[in-house]
């Protein structure tokens, strides 16, 4: 019988059956090249990230316009090795419906100045680069890339077979000129800019452009209105609606369809200077003043208060059970129950700080809760609180049996359960930070690796204590009920919290990988059930349980291999809640922000955070809060950590913070420090911030 049920799985797994159409298609590709295969020490050259989008789709400029995202390009250069900022051409205007973009249509590609070391040694280099974009038609897929560029370190340089594309893409780059003279006329309806050129240049007929480097400028969509006069012109531009503070000067580059003259003059000229932004003060910028005492207190403290944060109680039923099972239990037996538990809590912080130390130290921008980044891990938490609830309901059995509904229960089998319960009590405390915990974890990440794990040591610490100390006092076990048949009925009853976490789990994977990776997980879970009746049917526990752990294994490697649906990044869409409009975060974003003085809340979080789905509920959800929020034009960022995203790991750094919930409110006073608002958020807190 098993070589046919083996066949029908192999057959019909979702997890094959996903694999083969998860691929999204990018609708572009991305290259990284240079303009030579072989440089000399000391020698300044070109690479370039080369787009080719398809037809009818387009990659944005540096300012994108009313929607979308610039490209970046971070390299990861050898020892001594410079890379300058990217360099982008001259763009066009792209309509979107009501939208006007700014970006590229069609082949483009970005340059970058690199310099080799003088002491760079001769021979083969590869170097490597991570790219990242945003590409758009009707529909926008975000993009990311490693790129590599192969190089020789030689005697003599040697042009590459794409020097004809840089010169090009050469002539397309906006320069300043001192030739090109512009003044500023403004009211509250019009921009007006009065330009003059002088020889060599030459003001177009027809088909002068100007391009924003800064949002809020102006109405992108606005018709542009050109007026040329002998060697002066007019440009008419529309302020944006609602900016406070319209700057004098503009920052931008106009663009000529045709060129400002003859062949060899440029298409575009930059205007305007960057706006200067009085410093700030910034909370994110303080470094961490905590010793190794302090943060060791801190791990304590927040290991305690963790036992009471929501990730935890899918544990407590499996704790529950267990110290209803040891009210006949012996002191010794007790004692050794309840410290098993410890050490499993113990060895697992451990093992998680020394993996994660380790991921770090290879370059991963990790913090804390990262395996929960992972869709393999978090298909293999909801397989394994599915097969719990399913033991707890009778369903199930691991070996233990309940005889004469006494404590019979098998000692070997107690003592690697309560290890286990530790273990997995440590999994699912990790989607939370408790308060306290966030200083001392930032510590820990920022301090040498010993020191690390004596915190993540003392936040274990801090999570086992109670279960420990109530574990291990008969008094406190002679309270509980002389065991009988209610303990079955517990049993039962305590399975939901754990069928919870797992639906939880299932929504979380489907927040990372769309739909098609949640049917692909809850198929296997219908495959874990087959597995269990199988058991009792044919009275196999072995049969039965080669069914389930052939499901568990295909679908969490289905999961592994299951690709972003097209449009469902966390960053690519306004998300709305209630009557509130959240945009994606960037850092760009913030410090356009900043720049016009706006108030702003960032609210980092993540679907596997139980706790930040708490704070969305009870302190975003309030009607007095959203009206606060909204009466104030408060502009709201969610930067979303459910999937790994290195410039949110970055951001939650740059606060002293390795994990989320993790909620940031800036007033717009020029003078005035970000506020960090509570991990546990009520409305009041909000409200609080807000001075409302």
């Amino acid at each position: 019988m098993f070589p046919y049920i083996f066949a029908l799985l192999w057959l019909f797994s979702p997890g094959l059956i996903w694999s083969a159409s998860a691929e999204a298609p990018s609708h572009i590709r991305a290259e990284l090249i240079s303009e030579f295969d072989a440089v000399i020490p000391g020698q300044q050259f070109r690479a370039g990230l080369l787009f080719q989008p398809e037809e009818g789709w387009h990659v944005y400029w540096q300012n994108p316009g009313d929607s979308g995202r610039r490209p970046h390009l971070t390299f990861d250069l050898p020892s001594g090795w410079l890379a300058d900022d990217l360099l982008f051409p001259v763009p066009e205007r792209i309509a979107v419906g009501p939208l006007v973009n700014f970006g590229y249509p069609g082949k483009v590609l970005l340059p970058i100045a690199l310099e080799v070391p003088p002491s760079a040694a001769p021979g083969p280099l590869r170097m490597r680069a991570h790219a990242d974009w945003l590409v758009c038609k009707e529909e926008c897929v975000p993009g990311e890339k490693d790129l590599y560029l192969n190089l020789i370190v030689a005697g003599a340089d040697r042009e590459s077979g794409h020097q004809l594309l840089f010169r090009n893409t050469e002539k397309q780059l906006p320069i300043r000129s001192s030739q090109l003279h512009v003044e500023t006329e403004r009211s509250d309806k019009i921009i007006r800019l009065d330009i003059k050129a002088e020889a060599p240049l030459r003001l177009p007929a027809a088909d002068l452009l100007y391009f924003p480097l800064e949002s809020g400028e102006i109405q992108n969509a606005a018709v542009q209105r050109y007026v040329l006069k002998g060697d002066h012109a007019s440009l008419e531009l529309i302020p944006a609606a609602g900016r406070r503070d319209p700057p004098s000067q503009l920052h931008g580059v106009l663009v000529a369809k045709q060129g400002f003259g003859a062949a060899g003059m440029p298409y575009g000229i930059e205007i305007g200077e960057p706006r200067a932004v009085a410093p700030v003060t910034r909370l994110e910028e303080a470094p961490l003043s905590i010793g190794l005492l302090s943060a060791l207190g801190l791990a304590f403290l927040g290991g305690l208060v963790l036992n009471l944060m929501p990730c935890v109680f899918p544990v407590l039923s499996i704790k529950i059970l267990s110290f209803a099972k040891q009210g006949c239990a012996s002191r010794q037996e007790a004692v050794k129950t309840a410290l098993l538990f410890g050490l499993g809590v113990l060895v697992s912080f451990v093992g998680l700080a020394l993996l994660l130390l380790f991921l770090r130290g290879a370059g991963q921008e990790l913090g804390w809760g990262f395996q929960l980044q992972s869709p393999s891990f978090v298909a293999a938490l909801a397989l394994l609180t599915f097969i719990l609830g399913l033991n707890f309901l009778g369903v199930v059995e691991f070996g233990a049996r309940l005889q004469n509904l006494a404590c019979t229960l098998d000692r070997h089998e107690g003592a690697l359960g309560s290890f286990v319960s530790g273990v997995l009590a440590t999994l699912l405390a990790t989607p939370c930070t408790a308060p306290f915990m966030g200083s001392a974890i930032a510590f820990a990440l920022s301090t040498s690796s010993f020191k690390a794990v004596l915190v993540f040591l003392a936040l274990g610490t801090g999570m086992a204590l109670p279960y420990v100390v109530l574990g291990s006092s008969p008094s406190l076990l002679r309270l509980l009920p002389r065991p009988g048949p209610w303990m079955v009925r517990l049993k039962e009853l305590l399975s939901f919290p754990l069928f919870a976490t797992a639906l939880w789990l299932v929504w979380v994977l489907s927040i990372q990988h769309g739909s098609g990776a949640e049917m692909l997980l809850l198929f296997s879970m219908l495959l874990v059930g087959f597995g269990a009746w199988l058991m009792r049917a044919v009275r196999s526990t072995v049969k039965g349980w080669i069914v389930i752990l052939l499901a568990a294994a295909l679908g969490v490697a289905g999961a592994a291999r299951a690709g972003r649906p097209p449009g469902t990044s966390p960053d690519s869409a306004v998300s709305i809640q209630g009557r509130l409009h959240w945009e994606p975060y960037s850092d760009t974003r913030v410090e356009e922000l900043k720049k016009e003085g706006k108030p702003f809340l960032v609210d980092f979080t993540a679907a596997w955070c139980i706790t930040c789905q708490v704070n969305k509920l009870v302190a975003f959800g309030s009607t007095e809060v959203q009206s606060a929020l909204l009466r104030r034009r408060v502009t709201l960022l969610r930067a979303d950590w459910t999937s790994r995203e290195a410039g949110i790991t970055a951001a939650l750094a740059r606060f002293g913070r390795a994990g989320v919930p993790l909620d940031v409110y800036y007033s717009g006073a020029p003078d005035a420090e970000p506020e960090i608002l509570p991990s546990i958020l009520t409305p009041g807190a909000v409200l609080a911030a807000l001075h409302d």
